[in-house]
């Protein structure tokens, strides 16, 4: 697909400790082949025990250093202050490592000093866990969800801090239609037997809160969780800017296997957070962190392993090895892929008939371990390959093409809807493994080391739109952009988009299948800035579907 490249100005170019009316950015565009980091260590063979011939191209990503306050066992006995009675640890659990049970009313107080004391002198932080969340269940119907990890002032909303909690996830059709999701208990309605977690923060004035929330992830199974936390001003600064109810300079953003921020929509994705969330436990305790339950009425029990936090965020290839060192455990699997893979193509090939049913089977398995794919070559190649193979002798390309009579918005589309049974099943299981392989195998570390993989690999609907673009005449020749990267403080109440990103096109292109490397000044790095590759980033997820909404799909 044709690509616009985008510098995205985060507000915290203060940051950079240069003016901010006249900070220019140089930014350079290598079109040429990426090369394979050398100091990557840990190896994510791992994750497919079963298949020992498998071939790794991302072989080695590297897992947080521990050292100092980074990789602190909060479940630790030397972390602990004091825990109430019933509480079950289990030795050798989860990947073994000691499981914690938490159940209603229990709870453990970690104590309030040194690398405990999250957020301190307007520090970032992350946690990381693995966690089994209950959902609702015959036995246990009230409560909305689990207290996971916080301060203890936000049991009550009287001083500043911040609380982790899971709930259920609600969607917009299940709403509409004043139902739960078939075998769901508890309150009505829209509940599909997903949680989410849901990060809150609570400023000092006691003023609004700010709350951000995770992708969904099925109750009752290991899932790894890792928050992130981006302070926007040490202790005792003013802030950048003032918060209002769903804007504010600091950041929180939840990972769940993987999944991370996708949208800038109030509640989603990476957004409200207080500056300074830590403050002292001199009033009655309170700012010290607390796992479990304090008062929020009945909550669900949970199991959790493997917490640790760390005094800074973590990044994404961070997260990635952290996951992928115990997928296996958790039940990912690199064969669940391959073999949904094998018998879609069979399936297109006229050489095997899946049912609907084993259609949809094979999907979930492709999108739910598709997370593993950038860890084979020969899953990369094959997943990509499944897709040409739709494209040139199944349904055409896909979203936006010439071969069908359905239209939408004066485009010819691939028609996907219905339900179960309608005969378009294959059509709307492309879409969902498309999908998955641009969200989990188009990053940074894959492209630099399977490049061979990548390179030449464009789908066919961007001929379509955005529209055909021929490979650069010299794909090593480097382009030099200056962009100017000042972004004009507001004033008065914020209102609009007033506290996203400012976006800087470089005015650059990407042609079908490139495989780009862009290099930037080192002030840039860790500093609130990104990269886009592409010119749209607008989540319809929680759209209601009505035609004019959905031609943007």
């Amino acid at each position: 697909m044709e690509h616009t490249i985008l510098i995205k100005i985060k507000d915290a170019i203060q940051s950079l400790s240069v003016p901010r009316t006249s900070l220019i950015i140089l930014l350079v565009i290598y079109f040429s082949g990426c090369t394979a980091p050398t100091d990557e260590k840990t190896n994510s063979s791992n994750v497919n025990e079963n298949n020992s011939s498998a071939v790794s191209c991302t072989a080695a990503l590297k897992l947080p250093t521990i050292t100092g306050c980074n990789g602190v066992d909060l479940l630790a006995a030397s972390s602990i202050n004091i825990q109430s009675s019933g509480i079950v640890t289990t030795p050798n659990g989860f990947s073994s490592s000691t499981v914690t049970r938490i159940e209603d009313e229990q709870y453990i107080d970690l104590k309030d000093e040194g690398c405990l004391q999250l957020g301190k002198d307007g520090q970032d932080f992350a946690l990381s866990m693995w966690l089994k969340a209950s959902g609702p269940s015959n036995d246990q119907t009230s409560g909305d969800g689990s207290q996971i990890i916080g301060s203890k002032s936000q049991y009550n909303q009287q001083k500043p801090g911040f609380l982790l909690h899971t709930q259920s996830n609600v969607t917009t059709e299940l709403q509409n239609a004043g139902i739960n999701a078939e075998g769901v208990e508890g309150s009505c309605c829209g509940k599909d037997g997903r949680l989410v977690l849901r990060a809150l923060s609570t400023p000092a004035d006691n003023g609004w809160r700010k709350t951000v929330m995770s992708e969904p992830f099925p109750a009752d199974t290991w899932t790894h969780v890792v928050l992130n936390y981006r302070n926007n001003a040490n202790s005792g600064e003013t802030p950048l800017q003032e918060c209002s109810n769903d804007t504010c300079a600091s950041e929180f953003s939840i990972y769940v296997n993987l999944l991370g921020p996708t949208s800038k929509s109030p509640g989603h994705g990476t957004q409200a957070a207080i500056d300074n969330p830590y403050f002292s436990t001199e009033d009655g305790g309170k700012g010290r962190l607390r796992i479990g339950d304090e008062g929020w009425g009945q909550i669900r029990p949970f199991e959790i392993a493997k917490l640790k936090s760390y005094s800074r965020t973590l990044t994404e290839s961070e997260i990635k090895a952290l996951f992928l060192k115990d997928a296996a455990t958790a039940g990912f699997s690199t064969d669940k892929v391959d073999d949904a893979i094998k018998k879609i193509a069979n399936h297109m090939a006229g050489q095997e008939t899946l049912s609907a049913s084993e259609l949809n089977a094979m999907v979930h398995d492709f999108t739910k371990n598709s997370v593993l794919i950038d860890t084979n070559e020969d899953l990369i190649k094959s997943s990509l390959a499944l897709v040409h193979t739709y494209e040139t002798e199944g349904g055409g390309p896909l979203f936006v093409n010439e071969n069908t009579t359905t239209t939408q918005g004066g485009y010819s589309v691939i028609d996907r809807t219905g339900t179960s049974g309608d005969g378009k099943e294959l059509h709307r299981a492309m879409l969902s493994i498309q999908q998955s392989i641009h969200d989990n195998v188009y990053n940074t570390w894959t492209a630099a080391s399977c490049t061979s993989a990548l390179k030449d690999q464009g789908w066919l609907t961007a001929n379509h739109f955005p529209g055909a673009a021929a490979a650069p005449e010299n794909p090593s020749e480097v382009h030099t952009v200056s962009i100017n990267a000042s972004v004009p403080a507001f004033w008065g109440q914020p209102v609009a988009f007033s506290s996203w990103p400012a976006r800087r096109p470089t005015g650059f292109y990407l042609s079908p299948g490139s495989i780009g490397q862009v290099t930037v000044p080192q002030e840039m790095v860790n500093a609130g800035f990104s990269v886009l590759v592409g010119s749209h980033t607008v989540d319809h997820e929680v759209r209601s579907k009505n035609v004019l909404q959905t031609n943007c799909r």
